[in-house]
Formats: structure tokens, C-alpha cells, sequence
């Protein structure tokens, strides 16, 4: 259990890291999920929600892209999708506390 949670902490960082420019011989992979996590991360610090339907306009990727990351993304746990029951798209996005810790020490770094 504690290996998957050290795994998932050091993901989780690495995306963070990726996300602000910090990161070293970067996975491809992660560029997508990075860019939506902070998009989302930067509109929750404005007290602004995010929707899916929003994401590929506001991160500049398209949009199936954006989806395909913010599945990933919720698959991991990084993220949570607040169920829009009467328009999936209008389905709200929140990072869970980890991916904010995440993505605030990597904004602190940045600024430091």
C-alpha cells in the first residue's frame, strides 16, 4: 500500500513539475495531463470553476486531447469530474488535495 501511495505521490509531482517548466528529459505523455492540471489549478486559485467543455479552449489543445487527459487524469485520481446529468459537458472539474499540494510547491519553486 505505501509503495502505490509513494508511486502515486511521485506522479503526481511529476506532472506538477512538468506543468511549470520544471521538469527534466519530460514523457511526452505527461505534457497534456500537465498542461489541464494547471489550467485547471490556475482557475481554481481565481475561485472560477472548470467544465469539460471548457478545457480545450481555455488549455489551447483540442479537445479530445483534454478529454483524453482528464480521463487519465481521473482514472489516477488526480482529478474529480462532478457529473452534469443533463449535459456531460457541463461537467465540472476539481483536483483533489494531492495534485494542489503538487502544483503549489511547484508554483513556490517557480517563484522562489
Amino acid at each position: 500500500m505505501f509503495r502505490s501511495r509513494a508511486k502515486t505521490d511521485s506522479l503526481c509531482q511529476k506532472i506538477a513539475d512538468v506543468a511549470y517548466g520544471k521538469a527534466q528529459d519530460v514523457d511526452g505523455s505527461l505534457v497534456d495531463p500537465a498542461t489541464v492540471v494547471r489550467a485547471i489549478f490556475q482557475r481554481e486559485r481565481a475561485g472560477t470553476p472548470t467544465n469539460l467543455r471548457q478545457l480545450h479552449t481555455i488549455t489551447e489543445i483540442s479537445q479530445t486531447k483534454a478529454l483524453r487527459a482528464v480521463s487519465g487524469l481521473e482514472r489516477s485520481g488526480f482529478v474529480h469530474i462532478e457529473q452534469n446529468m443533463h449535459d456531460a459537458l457541463e461537467s465540472t472539474v476539481t483536483l483533489n488535495i494531492d495534485m494542489r499540494a503538487a502544483l503549489s510547491r511547484a508554483l513556490a519553486r517557480d517563484a522562489a
